[in-house]
């Protein structure tokens, strides 16, 4: 009985120890707005072969977000940045000929994070950085996001892409394919 009591009591300890968050910082409406696609919306896309592939939303929402990333695809947990419990806004988009996924997410600060086929393509925040107008056939896009990284040991290029909060994904390439967006 003694042990039992004590054991009780260890736990009432140990768990007033722990950390509840109470206060979760907002997505403002705004930031949460960054990401332009609504759910069941359809976005077109041209691959380096030059097929036509259209992507849906198959999933908008906002969740708590405690700086643990759940992984869009294969659902593994991983801790990815320190952030503040929050609130995030997630969009996922399918291939309908593919079954290829873009996601996007993205948390207080304007931070956005663009996943391609399970791999990160994208991590920056909206408010610092440097944009520019972008013409890709005849369309112009201006306010342009864009990044491009290479193999620090090769040169060969890693990814790029080009996003605005107007259209979303404007552009993105790995080594091996490529999106362009029609508009």
């Amino acid at each position: 009985m003694k042990k039992t009591l004590i054991f009780c009591m260890m736990l009432m300890v140990m768990s007033a120890c722990v950390k509840h968050p109470e206060i979760y910082k907002l997505l403002p409406t705004e930031e949460a707005a960054a990401i332009p696609y609504q759910m069941g919306q359809t976005v077109n896309f041209v691959n380096q072969h030059g097929d036509t592939l259209t992507y849906t939303v198959v999933l908008d929402e906002t969740h708590l977000f405690n700086g643990e990333y759940y992984n869009f695809y294969h659902g593994a947990k991983m801790k990815y940045i320190p952030v503040e419990y929050c609130y995030a806004r997630s969009v996922n988009l399918k291939c309908e000929q593919t079954s290829d996924m873009i996601g996007f997410m993205i948390i207080p600060g304007k931070e956005l994070f663009i996943y391609w086929n399970g791999g990160l393509l994208a991590d920056f925040i909206l408010y610092y950085d440097p944009t520019e107008t972008l013409t890709l056939g005849e369309t112009t896009y201006e306010n342009v996001h864009s990044g491009i990284f290479y193999s620090s040991q090769t040169g060969e290029l890693i990814h790029e892409w080009h996003y605005s909060e107007e259209v979303g994904l404007i552009s993105a390439k790995t080594d091996s394919q490529s999106l362009m967006l029609i508009p």
